[in-house]
């Protein structure tokens, strides 16, 4: 099996983009060929100490910049922390489908902490595997208000931070149109939310509907699950929403968040993120100040994993 791990960045990203790549370098066991997309400019120069560290561990990073993408001359909307970079994604998969069995992709304000193993994915005959999305599940208990369609539910929508594609079971250009229409489809009105602030997540879910199978929670724990015993073990953390893992905060980074930044940080030759003494203890009291949010959370983990089980695939979304 032929696998590869794809990341996307703008140069506005890439800080971000580095440290996430270099955690997957660090942690993954299973043999991959990495890939890093790069918009709006041609890529880190040579010596840039995240692809000196890939060909140190017998994993050379191939650079790529993205071009003749049909969405990058459109003007499409996109969440205040999204930028339109994210439209890219479906391209750079794209340009991997010949050459690769399987291929993962991963946002770049993604943690890889523990190895995660692609090759026992039971895909089903289903073209990719992807993770529920936690916010997605108990949104309206969360924001207090209607953010659902009436005729949809969570579990018939996935976050898009993490997906594994097989391509052996689909066919990925063949599939561009449809993409490139829920794009556009989707920037005159969201068939999911009442109030949409994504940007691809949603036209991902239109075009696969029906064609997913679920990964385990802990493959892509959102930050929805913050300061919950689901977040501290999870395998990835997905960093979701405008704060992410750098620069460090002591409200959400656990000392082992802080461990593993300050890892990275020696392997790519570098000084580790800025700590200090008693960022744990600000950590915990943000937990408490966050008992209701963390209450919500820990019943869409429980309501999630107590469903997967008994579901092969994930049904369509209603038209």
């Amino acid at each position: 099996m032929r696998l590869a791990l794809a990341m996307l960045t703008d140069q506005h990203g890439y800080p971000l983009a580095r440290y996430a790549m270099a955690s997957a370098l660090l942690t993954q066991t299973e043999a991959f060929y990495p890939h890093l997309f790069v918009n709006g400019w041609d890529g880190p120069g040579p010596d840039d100490t995240v692809l000196a560290l890939a060909r140190r561990l017998g994993k050379p990073i191939e650079v790529t910049r993205l071009r003749d993408d049909p969405l990058a001359a459109m003007t499409l909307k996109t969440a205040a922390h999204i930028t339109p970079t994210a439209y890219g994604k479906f391209a750079a998969l794209e340009t991997l489908a010949d050459r690769y069995d399987i291929a993962v992709y991963a946002d770049t304000d993604i943690l890889f902490f523990d190895p995660i193993s692609v090759s026992t994915i039971d895909f089903r005959g289903n073209a990719i595997a992807a993770v529920n999305d936690l916010a997605d599940c108990n949104a309206g208990a969360f924001y207090q208000l209607q953010v659902h369609h009436p005729d949809r539910t969570h579990r018939h929508y996935f976050n898009s931070g993490l997906i594994a594609f097989d391509f052996r079971n689909f066919d990925m250009h063949a599939m561009r149109e449809t993409y490139l229409a829920n794009c556009v489809r989707h920037q005159s009105g969201c068939p999911i939310y009442v109030r949409c602030t994504t940007a691809d997540q949603c036209p991902f879910n239109l075009t696969f509907a029906g064609n997913w199978v679920a990964l385990p929670l802990a493959w892509n724990m959102q930050t929805f699950a913050l300061h919950t015993s689901a977040w501290a073990t999870a395998s990835v953390r997905h960093y979701t929403g405008a704060r992410k893992f750098l620069p460090v905060q002591a409200r959400r980074a656990d000392r082992r968040e802080r461990d593993f930044l300050a890892r990275i940080a020696a392997a790519l030759g570098e000084a580790p993120p800025r700590s200090w003494p008693g960022m744990g203890l600000v950590y915990w009291a943000n937990s408490v100040r966050r008992s209701h949010a963390r209450g919500l959370a820990e019943a869409a983990v429980a309501r999630i994993e107590t469903e997967m089980s008994n579901r092969s695939a994930e049904p369509a979304i209603p038209a």
